[in-house]
This record gives C-alpha cells, structure tokens and sequence, in this order.
C-alpha cells in the first residue's frame, strides 16, 4: 500500500499540470519550477504521514485488542520505516516524472523498481550471492531491519533520508529544465 500510494502521489508532483494541460497556467506564475516541486512534495509526504499515522494507530489498536504484547516504540519505529520507504518511492516517481513527463512511466518504473528490490532482499536468504547486494537495497534499509522486534537503526534511516533527498533535489533540477510546451 505504502509503495503504490507514495510512487502514485510522487509521479503525480511532476506530471500532473502538463498531462491536464494546465502547466502553462502554474509555470506562469512567479514561482521557480524546483519550488513547485518541492511544494507538491511536501503535500505528498504530509499527506503519506497522515495515512500512515492512521495505520500506526489502527495497528496499536488492533495489537492491545488481540492481547499482542508489542511496545508502542516498536509501532512508532514501523511507521517511521514506512514513511521512509514511501519517501524513497515517492521521489523516485518524481525523478522519474520529471525526466518523462508521463505519470503512468513514473508510477510504472519505480514501482517495477521497487518491487524487484523487494524480490531480490527476499531472495536474499535462499539464493547463494545475493545476500551480498542487500546492505546496497533500501528494501533491507526499511523492512529489513524489521521493525517490530529490533531498535531502529539510525544508519539505515539516514541512507533512505539521503537517498529520498538526492532524488527529490534531481526531480527539481530536471523539472525545471524540462520544456513542457509539448
């Protein structure tokens, strides 16, 4: 849910006026084109912390009502990789939609991508040789620290953190290089 939601909301911050035919109307205005972006984007992960705080608590709720002995800390910390996971796919689609222009391309290749992430961190165990890529997938960075039984792991927070940030700062760069007059 967290994949398709934040890839979907993060393709739509650099697509959505050109595929409207409305970007003429906001590129008009005396705003850069890299803030346009970083607005949206900010919307996007306001609006992904909202749903995932509504998790986080339904997921606390539902614990105490089966009786599950899991510490609040540990349902803060799933929230959080949450967030960072949805982050990173979140500005992977706006990268990816900045440097197309097309939002089912955006949504498409970084949910393709990271879903064969996701496929090869769960390979990882069984097959011979891939459990040596796994400290390079941000799969293993968010779900793999598995976080409703491990502290968080503030190295791995910082790499989703780092990464979210090159990819959102390159979707504003191409953003506003691209000609959208097509």
């Amino acid at each position: 849910m967290v994949l398709t939601l934040a890839a979907s909301w993060g393709a739509r911050t650099t697509t959505d006026e050109e595929e409207n035919g409305t970007a003429d109307v906001l590129l008009a205005l005396p705003v850069s084109r890299a803030s346009i972006v970083s607005m949206k984007m900010a919307a996007s992960a306001t609006t992904l912390l909202v749903v995932l705080g509504c998790f986080g608590v339904s997921l606390g709720v539902g614990a105490r009502l089966l009786d599950m002995d899991i510490a609040l800390a540990r349902f803060l910390t799933t929230v959080v990789v949450l967030a960072l996971l949805g982050a990173m796919v979140g500005s992977n689609a706006a990268l990816v939609g900045s440097l197309t222009g097309r939002r089912t391309v955006a949504l498409g290749a970084s949910v393709g991508l990271f879903t064969a992430l996701f496929v090869l961190y769960s390979l990882a165990p069984l097959v011979t040789g891939i459990e040596r890529i796994n400290p390079f997938n941000p799969v293993q960075w968010t779900l793999g620290a598995t976080p409703l039984t491990t502290p968080f792991d503030l190295g791995y927070a910082v790499a989703c953190v780092a990464v979210a940030t090159v990819q959102s700062a390159a979707a504003g760069w191409f953003f506003g290089r691209r000609d959208i007059a097509n």
